[in-house]
């Protein structure tokens, strides 16, 4: 129980599913237990940044998440969203897993964007100077973008976040 909000075995268990199938099935026992424990952490890291981006009152809202779940299903495996939830339940997850994990990255990125970026301050002219300082390094500046846009850097900033309560206990 996290601040009256329940993590279930069952979320727990779809979340695995949901990486195990990721990986093909092809999961050792003493690595699924590993992944169980790490999806435990990361719910828990899940909840409480939904709770926090509740409480500072930019939560994702349903839109967003339907949108969003929409684009993983088309983009990610080319599916329909109603095709998407039959392979989410025959793989042993849910639609509701895969949207609730969905809508803690929205929520934890909502909290960023209003405590965070207004004090990033950075001018096109100083874009275009570190491009020009770093020419060989273009490539390693689009695998950086595709980095922030595959969901990485969310889950970086959340095991930053979960450091960061680790330090405060």
């Amino acid at each position: 129980i996290i601040n009256g909000e329940i993590v279930t075995g069952t979320d727990v268990e779809q979340r695995l599913a949901l990486i195990v199938s990721a990986n093909g099935g092809k999961i050792s026992a003493e690595e699924t237990e590993r992944l169980r424990m790490q999806v435990l952490r990361n719910l828990i890291d899940e909840t409480l940044q939904i709770q926090e981006a509740k409480a500072a009152d930019v939560p994702a809202d349903d839109a967003q998440v339907e949108s969003t779940y929409e684009r993983v299903a088309t983009q990610n495996f080319g599916q329909s969203p109603e095709a998407m939830e039959k392979y989410l339940a025959r793989i042993g997850s849910s639609a509701a897993s895969l949207k609730r994990q969905i809508r803690g990255e929205i929520a934890w990125q909502n909290l960023l964007r209003r405590n965070v970026q207004p004090f990033v301050n950075i001018s096109e002219g100083e874009v275009q100077e570190a491009i020009q300082r770093m020419p060989g390094e273009a490539a390693q500046m689009h695998a950086e973008h595709n980095f922030y846009e595959s969901g990485e850097a969310a889950r970086a900033v959340e095991e930053g976040g979960q450091l960061r309560r680790d330090l405060r206990r």
